[in-house]
């Protein structure tokens, strides 16, 4: 039976500037992991749709929603939010209430606060930053940057063998880009089906590409059929993510060096920037071209996302990088300032500098 050696973390994938320099540790505290969004619009100040400004540490974007909806008695389809933030950090993000009562905010949002503390043994909490209003919805993907400031720890080998690789490594990917895979927290759910399915959590690559395939397509299907509207595009979103992860790998692993030619000579407009995220087309000559020998197996996967009716999208190859900062505290931590636009993974772009571990993590309350 044919076997695929396919990538499912970015220790798997290709990387344009060579190997990672060291391995460090991501997120040993949750202060070592910082974000905030900036939206690409200004709220106006006035409207029937609250806004809020929300700084969250050790919950995820779902379930903070949750909390929203049973304090406010509101129901789902009344918050909206722009992007799904991580758990594991101290991350801050809009929030859109459509209601036209007046509220304490403060109040509320400190009624939650405390619920999450009693939760988790105070390593939940949420503040309230800013409050404001707006004519419209908060919509997904209505971001300008995220702005980071993260914490490696741990670097084996540390700053005094690898300072001088990893500013220099820092410099091509501040010039070129980097590429522009999604995030292993993307493809968690594909890891976890193929790990329960075979037993064989080290040892995915075992696998066929028919068996994954099959198993993956089974599962989510069956996981469609079940959803509603909204989650049904998650759900697809995953299945393209791992497809589109796939095939950049496979455009990286023979032309790397042409795509850094590109990039330099600022040629990123060129279709070839662009990776098809795979849905519904008349237009399918990039199957039978560049992506053929990647995509031909995965036949069932295709089919079931064409049945949804998913229009193809197309998600460049690589992102920029913005006001990059970085400084050593000791030799074997470093604190890196950046920011990234809408839909590109932090975890990404350190990982085609060092190889991220992180630590053992007892659940919480929170999902």
């Amino acid at each position: 039976m044919l076997l695929l050696e396919t990538p499912l973390s970015m220790n798997d994938m290709h990387l344009p500037f060579g190997k990672p320099l060291a391995r460090a540790c991501l997120k040993s505290e949750c202060s070592d992991f910082q974000v905030r969004e900036s939206l690409d619009f200004e709220p106006e100040g006035e409207g029937d749709h609250h806004y809020l400004y929300l700084e969250k540490q050790g919950v995820n974007t779902a379930f903070l929603v949750k909390q929203l909806m049973d304090e406010l008695a509101v129901s789902e389809v009344d918050i909206g939010y722009a992007g799904r933030k991580d758990r594991h950090g101290v991350t801050a993000q809009w929030f859109s209430i459509h209601s036209p009562r007046s509220y304490d905010w403060s109040s509320h949002i400190d009624n939650i606060h405390l619920r999450l503390q009693a939760l988790s043994d105070g390593k939940e909490s949420v503040r309230l930053c800013e409050a404001t209003r707006h004519s419209k919805k908060l919509r997904k993907g209505q971001i300008a940057e995220n702005h980071f400031t993260i914490v490696l720890r741990d670097l084996d080998p540390g700053r005094d063998k690898i300072e001088a690789a990893f500013a220099s490594r820092v410099e091509q990917i501040v010039h070129h880009g980097f590429a522009n895979y999604f995030g292993d927290q993307r493809l968690h759910a594909i890891r976890r089906i193929l790990d329960e399915s075979t037993h064989l959590a080290t040892h995915t690559h075992a696998l066929s590409a028919s068996d994954m395939d099959r198993l993956l397509t089974e599962h989510f299907s069956k996981k469609l059929k079940r959803r509603r509207r909204g989650r049904k595009g998650f759900d697809l979103s995953v299945v393209r993510s791992f497809l589109f992860n796939l095939m950049l790998n496979e455009r990286l692993r023979h032309s790397d060096d042409l795509f850094v030619e590109k990039r330099s000579s600022k040629e990123s407009d060129d279709l070839n920037a662009l990776i098809p995220l795979f849905g519904e087309s008349r237009e399918h000559e990039w199957l039978e071209t560049e992506f053929a020998e990647t995509l031909q197996h995965f036949p069932e996967l295709m089919a079931m996302i064409e049945r949804q009716r998913t229009q193809v999208g197309w998600r460049t190859a690589w992102a920029d990088v913005r006001r990059w900062q970085h400084q050593w505290l000791d030799e074997t931590s470093v604190k890196a300032r950046f920011s990234l636009p809408k839909g590109s993974y932090a975890t990404v772009l350190l990982a085609q500098l060092v190889m991220l571990h992180e630590p053992d993590r007892q659940a919480f309350a929170s999902p």
